[in-house]
């Protein structure tokens, strides 16, 4: 013969007179739950994998923090690890100012020049920041004398770049619109990345 089932209600009773750590082992939503937010938590303080060298690498920006200004989904900068303070960041230079980055809000990518080589004609655009670059003359003097525009080598070239100053690249409007919130552990990533792509399209219509 079976034996009652308990009520919901009753349940429910018992579940809130337990510790933290009783609910867990009982209760399997309570543990799925916890065991998620203890992941998402865990990508947006530890580095792990987005661990950035001493030196900097290339980033690619998944979720643009919403602050007083912030930069475009999916563009890509050299960052650097900033861990001065009790969490671990990544450093940008935007054309504002600095801007920094926890570890769910980027992606490294490990070569840059063959990922935008890859991407061919529908790659990013570079803005330059600056004039000064740390490309190798050698190098940058072959390629164009073989006719490669100046735009081209830079890109080819990136990967030699370890400089904030000297340039970013973005992506257009409707490559950021149809991966938004991709790569970014959370359920409200896409809506707050296209919030971000309708603030730099709106200041963008003011400005004309």
């Amino acid at each position: 013969m079976r034996k009652p089932r308990k009520s919901m209600a009753s349940s429910a009773k018992e579940l809130r007179g337990m510790s933290l750590r009783e609910r867990y082992h009982a209760d399997p939503i309570f543990r799925a739950n916890t065991n998620f937010l203890e992941g998402v938590m865990a990508s947006s303080i530890e580095p792990g994998d987005k661990e950035l060298p001493e030196d900097g690498a290339w980033i690619m920006v998944l979720l643009p923090p919403n602050c007083e200004y912030t930069v475009e989904p999916l563009s890509i900068y050299f960052a650097v690890p900033d861990t001065t303070g009790p969490r671990y960041k990544a450093r940008i230079l935007c054309r504002q100012g600095p801007l920094w980055l926890w570890p769910h809000e980027y992606t490294i990518i490990e070569n840059v020049s063959e990922y935008i080589t890859m991407l061919g004609d529908d790659g990013p655009k570079i803005n330059y920041m600056s004039a000064r670059t740390e490309l190798s003359g050698d190098k940058l003097f072959y390629l164009r004398s073989r006719g490669v525009p100046y735009a081209d080598a830079v890109l080819m070239l990136l990967g030699e770049v370890k400089d904030p100053n000297f340039c970013y690249l973005t992506f257009p409007r409707e490559v950021q619109r149809f991966f938004a919130g991709t790569g970014v552990m959370s359920l409200f990533a896409r809506p707050q990345v296209n919030a971000i792509i309708d603030r730099f399209e709106r200041e963008e219509a003011a400005a004309t």
